[in-house]
């Protein structure tokens, strides 16, 4: 049986998860949560020019009502030199993105690039954008996931290290065949 699960996230320290419609095997739920991240240096995963650089961007466990653990994981690649028309600025490319629920599985999200040309500071643009994504499937019960939505980052800023931070928000509507709310 399939579970559609409405999925609002404020990927830093609560979450919420309220249902829509009375349990069973099937239902709509709303989920919010917040998740702080913190960039540091990473290997790039995929295939990226020499012109791009990556950043983890892990964020949790937080304990999530009705879910469970939470934690997510991605490496945000940045194209520092990406060539007219976008000299000077920056570009933040696709990339694949896991929200680890613990002793349940993962729900797997492939993250659009961010449109348009993006800013370093002080505007940090490059820090903050929305972006698109397609939850491409899972593990565990979420095996066989689907859906969209979009993504954001707010309350950001810089460490003396240069990296940045910030909590990620998003809102999508996803199915997968197995229930979660336990």
């Amino acid at each position: 049986m399939k579970r559609t699960v409405v999925f609002s996230a404020a990927l830093a320290a609560g979450i919420t998860l309220v249902p829509f419609a009375a349990g069973g095997a099937a239902g709509t739920f709303s989920v919010h949560a917040e998740m702080r991240w913190q960039g540091t240096a990473s290997q790039c995963v995929g295939s990226y020019p020499a012109s791009v650089t990556c950043y983890s961007h892990p964020g949790g466990p937080v304990a999530v009502p009705g879910l469970g653990v939470v934690s997510q994981s991605y490496s945000y690649p940045v194209d520092t030199n990406p060539g007219p028309p976008c000299s000077g600025g920056f570009q933040v490319l696709p990339y694949p993105a896991r929200l680890a629920v613990s002793g349940k599985g993962e729900i797997f999200l492939a993250v659009r690039a961010a449109e348009g040309c993006l800013q370093g500071p002080p505007s940090d643009t490059v820090l903050s954008p929305t972006q698109t994504f397609t939850v491409t499937g899972g593990s565990g019960v979420y095996a066989g996931a689907s859906g969209s939505g979009a993504v954001g980052r707010t309350r950001i800023g810089r460490l003396s290290s240069g990296h940045g931070y910030g909590q990620m928000s998003g809102r999508g509507r996803w199915s997968s065949p197995a229930s979660s709310s336990t």
